[in-house]
């Protein structure tokens, strides 16, 4: 076993890179909490050890704050790309407290041949006015499907297989096989089988990188001969991968 670090890392992840470097940190002797927001997010991560522990729930700036003064010696933010609140929160209350922060980025995917918006409302917008569409955005803006004429015979929407996204897509009036409640990661095929299945003729997304299945995607829209819409992500102020990230902190890299 490594010896311990001297360093105390505290990493927001509920992400895949969130889980690589938790991974990394741990088995190099890295004492680490991992602060993630829902369920979803902590079962990314495997179980506690004598380094890694894990914290659920979400915090305001404050609660951050509070949280950092407990002895750690970098923040590292691997939210995820659209998270822009909450890594704005973490830079601000990082900046109080005085500790270093890292923001872990992801490569964007290939857009080309794709329609590419600025916001999910913008994708529906631009929607043509036929044809059913495949919606891989999540629940938490799904509301914004309903500005789409006919919506509730024309949308199916894929959403994680918790209580919470099933209700939201309820909530507008989504039900039987319209509301598609599964769990990732996805292949082409499956997109594929998909896209026949429910007669895609858009398909709706945003851009995930790799680790958010997007090239799976791409590649199946362009075999089905389906659009697809791409919601780009928000601008980010800087940050680094993960290779990137442990070489910083002195650890081997990832290929």
């Amino acid at each position: 076993m490594n010896a311990a670090s001297p360093m105390k890392i505290l990493l927001y992840g509920g992400t895949v890179e969130g889980r690589t470097l938790a991974e990394a940190l741990d088995a190099a002797g890295v004492e680490t909490l991992v602060s993630v927001a829902t369920e979803t997010g902590e079962n990314l991560l495997t179980s506690a050890s004598e380094y890694l522990s894990v914290r659920r729930g979400g915090l305001g700036v404050q609660g951050m704050e509070s949280l950092m003064r407990e002895g750690f010696s970098h923040v590292i933010d691997a939210t995820h790309p659209y998270a822009v609140n909450v890594s704005a929160h973490l830079r601000e209350a990082a900046g109080k407290v005085g500790l270093p922060y890292i923001r872990v980025v992801r490569e964007s995917g290939d857009m080309e041949g794709c329609t590419v918006v600025d916001s999910l409302a913008e994708a529906v917008a631009s929607i043509d006015e036929e044809g059913n569409v495949l919606s891989t955005t999540g629940s938490k803006e799904i509301a914004a499907y309903a500005d789409l004429p006919n919506y509730q015979t024309r949308l199916y929407a894929r959403v994680l297989d918790a209580e919470k996204s099933v209700a939201a897509c309820e909530a507008i009036g989504l039900e039987g096989e319209h509301i598609i409640a599964e769990r990732g990661p996805f292949t082409v095929q499956h997109n594929v089988e998909q896209i026949k299945r429910f007669d895609i003729a858009t398909l709706v997304t945003k851009d995930g990188g790799k680790e958010g299945g997007y090239p799976e995607k791409l590649e199946a829209a362009r075999q089905c001969g389906v659009r697809m819409i791409v919601v780009r992500r928000p601008v980010e102020e800087g940050g680094f991968t993960v290779s990137q990230v442990l070489a910083q902190l002195g650890m081997t890299v990832i290929s």
